[in-house]
């Protein structure tokens, strides 16, 4: 920059376009995160300059190619995002039946999130006999359905419209960093090297914003997704739990009716051993 301006000084030219005498940066709206995250912006501003022959013949040259390198990062972005997005919905199944096994799998004891105890969860055969050998009866319960659709479809609609909001917002972002190209070129009297480093600025800055804008939405629509999952996966469990308990029931119950069988047969048969016996002695005395 010190050199092209030398050059402006000894041909009689004004060197400096700031009534300050100093020239101006266009900061990061962070400054200290940004300055490690610039990258290239593509647009050569000296071969540009070099070509036309000065920097004023470039200057719209350089603005519309810088205007576009932006806006295609920034598309480039918005496109990796837009997929990214668009395959949760298809995570849903298999985030479904993931927790539902999780949920499936919680013992006596385990918590949830707010400090409750999961109920029900798995008995043991031994634990269901207990429960019939005191004579608790068992009360039989409708299963729910498994999926409901229409709390499905509006976490699904939430997450394109994140996605709308973010894009939308990712725009505003591009109009706003065109006008500041714009204004950067009004003093492309500060030289090539200046306008390179301002350019370079001007467009990490907007791919920056727009990838943060885009991964916080989306991090918020996986979130969203997570929590349904998890509420359809853990209540399909807790249904799949009780169907198991009423199996382990059964089971119990068949186990504990037979054996009271065996016993009263046991009994029956005792009794009738007893009352043979008490005939034969009263035989014998002649009762």
């Amino acid at each position: 920059m010190g050199d092209y301006k030398y050059s402006l000084m000894q041909s009689g030219q004004p060197t400096n376009s700031f009534s300050t005498n100093v020239a101006k940066e266009y900061k990061e709206t962070n400054a200290a995160e940004a300055a490690a995250t610039i990258v290239g912006s593509g647009v050569a501003v000296a071969a540009m300059v070099q070509n036309a022959g000065d920097i004023k013949s470039a200057a719209e040259q350089i603005a519309t190619a810088a205007v576009a390198a932006m806006t295609s990062k920034v598309t480039e972005i918005i496109s990796e995002y837009t997929v990214k997005f668009a395959s949760l919905p298809l995570s849903i199944p298999g985030n479904i039946a993931s927790k539902t096994t999780e949920r499936i799998g919680k013992t006596k004891g385990e918590k949830d999130e707010d400090g409750n105890e999961f109920d029900p969860v798995k008995i043991s055969l031994s634990d269901a006999m207990k429960k019939f050998t005191s004579s608790t009866e068992r009360q039989s319960e409708e299963i729910a359905k498994a999926a409901d659709e229409a709390k499905k479809n509006k976490t699904i609609k939430n997450i394109q419209e994140k996605l709308k909001k973010a894009s939308d917002s990712a725009n505003k972002v591009l109009t706003k960093s065109a006008a500041t190209i714009n204004e950067i070129m009004t003093h492309a009297i500060e030289g090539p090297d200046w306008l390179q480093k301002q350019i370079d600025k001007e467009i990490s800055r907007a791919v920056q914003s727009v990838k943060k804008e885009l991964d916080t939405s989306y991090e918020s629509a996986s979130k969203d997704i997570d929590k349904f999952c998890t509420n359809e996966g853990y209540k399909i469990g807790a249904q799949i739990v009780k169907q198991y308990n009423n199996a382990i029931d059964v089971v119990a119950k068949n186990t504990v009716d037979k054996q009271n069988k065996i016993k009263q047969k046991a009994k029956t048969k005792a009794n009738a051993a007893i009352q043979k016996a008490k005939l034969k002695i009263f035989a014998l005395i002649g009762l």
